[in-house]
């Protein structure tokens, strides 16, 4: 759930990178020992739409 769970929230997901892991991620280097054994990166096999907002950290609540 880790690295793919932001891709149920924002289409491409999160882009702010608070922790160097994220900045891993959206560099695309992080990966999991069974990365290649992921299907579903998106939510859908859970139910969630494909996101359909881009991530905009200047629209969340405070």
């Amino acid at each position: 759930q880790l690295w793919h769970r932001g891709y149920v929230a924002v289409r491409g997901g999160g882009m702010d990178c608070p922790y160097t892991y994220m900045r891993d991620m959206v560099d695309g280097t992080y990966r999991l020992p069974w990365e290649d054994e992921v299907v579903h990166v998106d939510g859908r096999s859970c139910g969630h739409s494909p996101p359909m907002r881009d991530h905009d950290p200047g629209n969340m609540k405070k």
